[in-house]
């Protein structure tokens, strides 16, 4: 049995070296050339993906539900921040967003009123091919979707729940 330790600090080309080693000690990689093997993990466990996977609610109760599936987004509320791509930075995000429910959402509740600022500005990180999961409640899920371009869009034309991102749902 071959045995191979390695170092955070190895070169790349020492690590895949070492990791060609290990997988030509492996029969069932017999007869595998060098590009066979790489497709395979980069199928099994593709280093370069770094999909995100958020869950959110469309609305309580998921009230906003039909609407998201038949225009293809998701939606949430807190509008009376704006359109989070007019922020300079997320500090001055939070600030706005302190200054608007810190008091009145969240009585006070400071450390609360900041996850939430965070919820709501980790929209404008997802990236087309994030997952999004929709809920209803804490166990009942609607659809699955991957993000999609645009991604975040602020839909002033919307009554209410206007920060969306752009999704394609998958109900199955």
């Amino acid at each position: 049995s071959h045995t191979q330790t390695w170092s955070e600090d190895w070169p790349p080309i020492r690590l895949n070296r070492a990791l060609l080693a290990c997988v030509r000690a492996m029969p069932e990689f017999a007869g595998w050339n060098s590009i066979e093997v790489m497709r395979f993990l980069y199928n099994w466990a593709d280093p370069r993906e770094t999909r995100r996977v958020v869950k959110i609610a469309p609305g309580r109760d998921a009230r906003f539900w039909d609407d998201c599936l038949k225009n293809n987004y998701v939606c949430v509320g807190w509008d009376e921040v704006g359109d989070l791509t007019e922020f300079e930075d997320e500090v001055a995000f939070r600030e706005a967003f302190e200054g608007e429910y810190l008091q009145s959402a969240y009585k006070g509740n400071r450390s609360k009123c900041t996850e939430k600022a965070r919820e709501l500005w980790s929209l404008t990180d997802l990236e087309p091919g994030d997952i999004i999961i929709a809920n209803r409640g804490m166990s009942h899920v609607l659809a699955v979707g991957e993000v999609v371009e645009p991604g975040y869009e602020w839909q002033p034309m919307r009554e209410e729940h206007k920060h969306t991102v752009r999704v394609k749902w998958d109900t199955s």
